[in-house]
C-alpha cells in the first residue's frame, strides 16, 4: 500500500445496498505515530538490554566478590578454629599444671605438718633435756659443794697422812691418778711405793702397783 492510497474499511456482514460503509482514513499521521512508537519500543528494548547487561555484570561481580569474601571468611574461620584449638590445648595444659601445683601444695602441706609435729616433738625433747641438764647441773653443783665441804673437813687428815706416809698424788691422765708413798718400810723409810687408780670405767675403778722406774 502506498502512502497516497487511502485504506478502505468495509463491514464484513451483509448490509443493505442503500448504505455506504466505506470510510476513508488519512494513513500518513497514523503510520508516523506507529513508526515513532516502534522506534521508542526499540530504544526501550535496547535500554533494557543494556540495563540487563550491566545488571548481569554487576551480579557476576557481586557473585565473584561474595565468593572471594566466602574464601576469606572460611580462612578466617579456620584461623579462629586453629586459635581455639591452641587455646584449648593451652587451657588443658594450664589445668594439668594447676592440678600438679595443687597436688604438690598438698604434699608440701603434709610435709610442713609433719615437720611441725617433729619440731613440736623436738621442742618438747629439748625442753625435757634442758630440764634434765639443769637438774644435772644443780646436782653437780651440789656434789661439788659437798666435795668442797668434804675437802675442807678432810684437809687436815689428808695433810696428816701426806706427812706420815709421804703420800703424794699426781694426775698422769684425765682418768688416772698416781699415788706415791714413802715412810712405809721401817727399815727403808725413803723406799717409794706406787699405786695407779683408773676411773675410766664409770663408777668402777681399778688399781695396780707398779715400779716407779716404769713411770719415769
Amino acid at each position: 500500500m502506498s502512502k497516497d492510497t487511502k485504506p478502505v474499511i468495509s463491514h464484513s456482514h451483509p448490509v443493505d445496498d442503500d448504505f455506504n460503509w466505506s470510510l476513508e482514513v488519512d494513513w500518513a499521521p497514523v503510520e508516523k505515530k506507529i513508526g515513532s512508537f516502534l522506534v521508542a519500543i526499540d530504544k526501550w528494548a535496547a535500554d533494557q538490554k543494556h540495563t540487563l547487561k550491566e545488571m548481569g555484570v554487576q551480579h557476576h561481580q557481586s557473585i565473584k566478590t561474595m565468593e572471594e569474601s566466602k574464601v576469606d571468611l572460611e580462612r578466617e574461620i579456620e584461623e579462629e578454629r586453629e586459635k581455639e584449638r591452641v587455646m584449648l590445648k593451652e587451657l588443658e595444659e594450664e589445668r594439668e599444671h594447676h592440678s600438679n601445683l595443687q597436688r604438690y601444695n598438698q604434699e608440701l602441706q603434709v610435709a610442713v605438718n609433719r615437720a611441725t609435729e617433729q619440731q613440736t616433738s623436738l621442742d618438747s625433747e629439748l625442753i625435757k633435756l634442758r630440764h634434765e641438764m639443769m637438774a644435772l647441773k644443780i646436782d653437780k653443783q651440789r656434789q661439788k659443794q659437798v666435795l668442797v665441804e668434804q675437802k675442807e673437813l678432810d684437809g687436815p687428815e689428808v695433810q696428816k697422812l701426806e706427812y706420815l706416809l709421804g703420800w703424794k698424788i699426781e694426775a698422769v691422765k684425765p682418768t688416772t691418778i698416781w699415788n706415791r708413798f714413802t715412810q712405809v718400810d721401817p727399815d727403808d723409810p725413803e723406799r717409794e711405793f706406787s699405786l695407779l687408780i683408773d676411773f675410766s670405767d664409770g663408777d668402777r675403778y681399778a688399781g695396780m702397783s707398779i715400779p716407779r722406774a716404769l713411770l719415769i
